[in-house]
């Protein structure tokens, strides 16, 4: 608990309050001609036969921003998901919020002003490649 009491809630950026993967399959799409759902994406791959990229080949494509041109940009273009504000923003009235994050650091800065530019509530903002570790959280989502 931080020093007001209030319980710190960790709250992770990626699937949870922004949509990174639709920049990926954007990026797909202009480069390959196909359309994935969020069903037809798992973690370490595509479910379908006709992706020739890797997942982890899509991500740093999407990192370092080199997908064609007329794709979205990371982090700066990650739409925010519905209803992620607002639930974020019932939990401040009684919590300390502390979006985490696997993101590169060299992405803090953007991911920073992404949060504050899509009024994401929040307290604090943590880059780490460890979010599964104790992070002084009393709550992890």
């Amino acid at each position: 608990m931080t020093d007001d009491d209030r319980p710190t809630v960790g709250v992770d950026i990626d699937g949870v309050v922004g949509s990174f993967m639709g920049i990926v399959r954007e990026g797909l799409e202009a480069t390959e001609g196909v359309e994935l759902s969020n069903e037809e994406i798992k973690y370490n791959e595509w479910t379908r036969d006709d992706v020739d990229h890797s997942v982890i080949e899509a991500v740093d494509r999407t990192h370092e921003n080199t997908w064609p041109d007329g794709v979205s940009t990371f982090p700066e273009d990650v739409d925010v998901l519905d209803g992620a504000r607002e639930g974020i923003a019932a939990m401040a009235e009684e919590c300390e919020i502390v979006m985490v994050t696997a993101r590169p650091d060299e992405f803090y800065e953007g991911t920073k002003q992404w949060l504050e530019e899509n009024d994401v509530p929040h307290d604090e903002l943590r880059t780490t490649s460890e979010k599964d570790k104790q992070l002084d959280l009393d709550v992890l989502i």
